[in-house]
């Protein structure tokens, strides 16, 4: 009988810990989700940046061609 409880008790470690795992594997993969959505919304706007920097440079070389 003893056996048996020892048996049920590692049985219910076993799946407390597998549970644990689960849970803090889905909120690590939450994360690195969250991150990846910032790093895009980061590259977004680095890209309209860009953008902006070369349409300025654009600019002020016809600016500075114009000039005598």
């Amino acid at each position: 009988m003893s056996e048996i409880a020892a048996f049920v008790g590692i049985a219910i470690m076993i799946v407390i810990q597998i549970a644990l795992f689960a849970y803090g594997y889905g909120k690590l993969s939450d994360k690195v989700e969250g991150n990846y959505r910032r790093l895009d919304k980061l590259e977004e706007r680095v890209g309209q940046l860009e953008k902006t920097v070369t349409k300025l440079d654009v600019s002020v070389t016809k600016f500075s061609r114009s000039v005598p």
